[in-house]
């Protein structure tokens, strides 16, 4: 039953300012409640709630921890704090608070699975593997429990278990978009293309217009491979990833900003500085520290607003464009001194359009430095790149070479060098540097 807080007028106001959004007012009613009842259970689990929601993270887990002292079972409590304590980084706090709610309900599948995937993240994972089990055992229609399920046994390259619950999760509800690309790459790196390319084909036929889908549909087959990866897709992906972004290619050992500086060694820039810089593709900004020094203006465009928001806490550039290279590139006529291109030419199979663009926008005596990934599996093909099963092109070194002729640029150097690991070895590019020709 309700206490007397529960059954009163100024909860129930208390109450309604929260739903209503208005987060100060309702704080100080909250407050205003237990300064008179400090054992209202119930409130301050809804001023942790409400704490919470304003990202005062430690304040909320004060408050919840209130909560469940004067009532120490209530699962609504202990479920919101151990979610809290997980985002938050507190994994085993809040393993042990979904450990609670089993003790409490060993039939609730909803915690058996939040415990799983706490304990993956805390890398127990064929104990996470059991909870999920669990809790897809419990509850026959539970999509999120297989869906982890294939998460763990992915984690741990059972590929074979994985695909199993994938589609197990996808048999319950076909609607749920985000196991596409998760049961495709699985299928993927089975060597399995053609059933890869029907689950991207499913996935288009529940969302047509997402260009994701449509790209990585187009890396299953050899036919009809697009001239470049569409604005929407590289939108898309890099918003997706741009809080995790810098993080993940340390963990590639990711060398791109490495090459460029060597690169702008080799072309001896500094002895002509300051000049006018454009950093295409700038991403997060991790060659800003290179080019800031040689710089007179430094100008970032990427087709990522999230990606340009990482850049702008830099407060490096002079200006940040959100737009297509190529289209700011021709818009731009005879007016960079230096143009970087690192690693975007990856979302690009024909290059000439790019290089084209970019001998335009060049001053006469102005640089093109750009790496560019290499095909390591054909030498030399009738197109001259390939799109691969990660989304991105390769290139061979002839193709290179010919592209910069059509687009009237000519090769100072052009040095091998790696640009990053991937889970089958490193990954080989080129750094290319190139002025107008002529």
């Amino acid at each position: 039953m309700p206490g007397p807080i529960e059954q009163s007028t100024a909860f129930d106001a208390a109450l309604q300012l929260h739903i209503q959004g208005q987060a100060t007012e309702a704080e100080t009613a909250y407050r205003d409640l237990l300064a008179t009842a400090p054992d209202a259970s119930r409130v301050h689990h809804l001023l942790g709630r409400l704490l919470h929601e304003q990202n005062r993270s430690s304040e909320a887990i004060e408050s919840l921890r209130l909560s469940l002292e004067i009532s120490p079972d209530d699962s609504q409590v202990i479920n919101d704090l151990a979610l809290v304590l997980q985002e938050t980084g507190n994994l085993d706090e809040s393993a042990n608070c979904f450990q609670h709610l089993i003790d409490i309900n060993p039939q609730d599948a909803q915690a058996w699975n939040n415990h799983g995937i706490v304990l993956k993240e805390m890398g127990h994972i064929e104990r996470a593997i059991s909870a999920f089990k669990k809790a897809a055992h419990l509850d026959a229609g539970h999509v999120d429990s297989r869906a982890n399920l294939g998460n763990a046994y992915k984690s741990c390259e059972k590929l074979a278990e994985a695909e199993t619950a994938y589609r197990e999760a996808l048999r319950i509800n076909p609607a749920s978009l985000h196991l596409y690309p998760r049961l495709a790459a699985v299928l993927r790196r089975r060597n399995r293309l053609d059933q890869a390319s029907e689950i991207f084909a499913q996935w288009l036929s529940h969302d047509p217009d997402n260009p994701i889908a449509a790209h990585l549909h187009a890396t299953c087959t050899p036919e009809n491979v697009p001239a470049r990866a569409a604005p929407a897709y590289v939108r898309e992906v890099f918003d997706e990833f741009a809080a995790t972004f810098d993080q993940h290619l340390q963990e590639l050992d990711y060398q791109g900003p490495q090459l460029i500086g060597q690169a702008l060694s080799a072309c001896r820039l500094a002895e002509s500085a300051p000049v006018d810089i454009l950093d295409a593709g700038c991403g997060s900004g991790l060659c800003a520290h290179l080019l800031r020094p040689l710089a007179n203006t430094l100008v970032g465009v990427d087709l990522s607003t999230k990606m340009l928001d990482r850049a702008r806490e830099l407060e490096l550039y002079d200006d940040l464009i959100e737009g297509d290279l190529v289209e700011v590139l021709r818009s731009q006529p005879s007016a960079f001194d230096l143009i970087v291109v690192t690693d975007t030419f990856g979302y690009f199979g024909d290059l000439e359009p790019a290089f084209s663009a970019a001998q335009h926008a060049l001053s006469p005596k102005g640089f093109l430095i750009c790496t560019i990934e290499l095909d390591q599996v054909h030498s030399d093909t009738a197109e001259g790149f390939r799109l691969m099963q990660s989304g991105r092109y390769c290139h061979t070194l002839n193709y290179v070479e010919a592209s910069l002729a059509t687009a009237n640029l000519k090769a100072n150097s052009i040095t091998t060098g790696t640009l990053r690991r991937e889970a089958d070895g490193r990954v080989s590019c080129v750094v290319v540097t190139a002025q107008r020709a002529g």
